[in-house]
C-alpha cells in the first residue's frame, strides 16, 4: 500500500478531517504539509508553525517521531491522529 488515509483531530474533537499520505514520508514532512492543509481548513486554529505541534496515534498512543516514516511508526490505513501542542 502506498497511501493511507487517516483521520486528524484535536484532543478537544473539535474538529476532524481526514487526509491522504504516502506511507513513505516523514513524519516531519507530514507535518509540515498537514499545517498547509490545517491553515486552509481551520484557520482558527493557534498554530504559528508546524514545528508547534506533534501527533499522537490514539490506537496506540504512541507520539510519531519526527524522524520516522509513517509506516515505520506504525500508523494503520483509518487511525486517528490527534494534535497536541509540545
Amino acid at each position: 500500500m502506498d497511501n493511507i488515509i487517516v483521520t486528524i483531530t484535536n484532543a478537544q474533537t473539535t474538529f476532524s478531517f481526514d487526509i491522504e499520505a504516502p506511507v513513505w514520508i516523514s513524519v516531519e514532512r507530514f507535518k509540515s504539509d498537514l499545517y498547509d492543509a490545517l491553515m486552509v481548513y481551520q484557520p482558527d486554529l493557534p498554530l504559528r508553525y508546524w514545528t508547534e505541534f506533534d501527533l499522537i496515534c490514539s490506537r496506540s498512543g504512541k507520539r510519531l517521531d519526527n524522524n520516522e516514516t509513517i509506516e515505520n511508526s506504525g500508523i494503520w490505513n483509518g487511525d486517528y491522529l490527534i494534535i497536541v501542542d509540545k
